[in-house]
């Protein structure tokens, strides 16, 4: 668009539809407190497709401290955008992957709870068929051995 174009309000004609209303009322509040301009939205690009970008404005005041015009700059900011939506989308598949470990962490425990429960009780019923047997201990192991062979 040439200079022309956007003079005035022309600009908000290269405003995404869902962003102009808002863009336009904050623009205008910002006109009437004369604060500085900062906004995200989306322009229509020479190609049709609407790209984000970061306005930022600022009066300059004449001495009496009147408004004399405003001047700023419009920042594409699609690759920042596509950057901070591929870093949440890692974040959140860090998040799922660190929830699946701490669950496989939390079986693993069980699972070596419960082998040491078996081995204990493993371990006491050999000694009382020791007990009982009157058998000696590396003797019965030592057969028990051999008969899994």
């Amino acid at each position: 668009m040439t200079m022309a174009q956007v003079a005035g309000a022309g600009w908000y004609e290269t405003l995404h539809p869902d962003d102009a209303a808002g863009t336009e009322r904050a623009w205008n509040e910002c006109v009437r407190m004369g604060h500085d301009w900062v906004r995200l939205h989306r322009y229509k690009g020479k190609d049709g497709r609407y790209y984000p970008a970061l306005a930022r404005g600022r009066a300059i005041r004449n001495l009496d401290g009147t408004v004399r015009e405003w001047v700023g700059v419009n920042y594409d900011v699609s690759e920042l955008i596509e950057a901070q939506d591929k870093l949440h989308a890692a974040s959140a598949q860090l998040a799922d992957d660190l929830a699946k470990l701490s669950r496989l962490h939390q079986l693993s425990l069980v699972l070596l709870r419960a082998g040491n429960g078996v081995q204990e009780n493993l371990d006491a019923a050999l000694g009382v068929a020791i007990e009982i047997s009157g058998a000696d201990k590396g003797n019965l192991i030592s057969k028990s051995l051999t008969l899994c062979q």
